[in-house]
């Protein structure tokens, strides 16, 4: 099941509580699911990044 602090896309901004995205609580869990795998994660931010500046 998705998170609910995915971002909205285009806007790049929470669905659930429509912060600037990542928004504290999707930062938490982002750091929990990759715990131990911070290339993952960084690739993973740096294809939003890209996504996000297109």
């Amino acid at each position: 099941m998705p998170s609910p602090h995915e971002p909205l896309r285009p806007l790049w901004i929470c669905r659930c509580d429509a912060q600037p995205w990542p928004c504290a609580d999707a930062r938490l869990a982002l750091t929990r699911e990759y715990a131990g795998n911070r290339v993952t994660l960084c690739v993973y931010l740096g294809m939003s990044l890209a996504e996000g500046s297109s």
